[in-house]
């Protein structure tokens, strides 16, 4: 049973990223338009390579189903599992899927520590400055997304066609993420040895 493609919304950084990979570039055109000394040169540079790790970390990852495969889209690497050998989906700090003993981890969806540890019950009531329930005393819409996504990837891979249980489990790396890592790297070298 082929499956529509379903993202899951990421815990955090996306929003985040984009401001802070506009603004490196704000601030390296703004440095290289009244300057193209070697220092201003290794600053841009700097720049870029500090970008290309946001976008890696904070813009990149994502959990999400394509077809018959739950994929596991990490900063530098692609997991890629079929829905039909997933055993067991959990939500904490990360997203973990487990196919028989071995253990996958997608890092875009997640709980934080303190709602881990803190019971439901308990939740907002020790910090009257950032309490953890809304006005409407219902728990943070997080938690309530990351119990979602574990239930949803769970129904999916029930329904998933049993053909999958004979697919093998693929992990890649995010080459073009790396080749543009390796150029930005190389040039921040260059231009600090220069």
């Amino acid at each position: 049973m082929a499956h529509a493609r379903v993202e899951f919304p990421t815990s955090t950084g996306p929003v985040l990223g984009w401001v802070c990979i506009v603004g490196l570039a704000i601030a390296a055109a703004v440095s290289l338009k009244g300057d193209q000394s070697p220092g201003t040169l290794r600053f841009a540079a700097g720049l870029l390579v500090l970008g290309v790790v946001m976008h890696a970390y904070l813009v990149r990852p994502r959990v999400r189903v394509v077809e018959d495969h739950l994929e596991l889209v990490n900063p530098w690497t692609l997991t890629r599992i079929p829905l039909a050998r997933v055993g067991l989906v959990l939500v904490r700090s990360a997203t973990f899927v487990y196919v028989g003993e071995k253990r996958y981890v997608g890092v875009a969806v997640g709980r934080t520590t303190r709602d881990l540890a803190i019971p439901a019950s308990m939740r907002g009531s020790r910090s009257s400055v950032f309490p953890s329930r809304g006005a409407d005393n219902e728990p943070k819409q997080r938690d309530k997304q990351a119990e979602t996504t574990e239930r949803q990837i769970t129904e999916l891979a029930v329904g998933a066609s049993p053909e999958g249980r004979d697919w093998p489990v693929t992990r890649v790396f995010a080459v073009p993420h790396l080749v543009v890592l390796g150029v930005a790297l190389v040039a921040a070298v260059v231009l600090f040895a220069w």
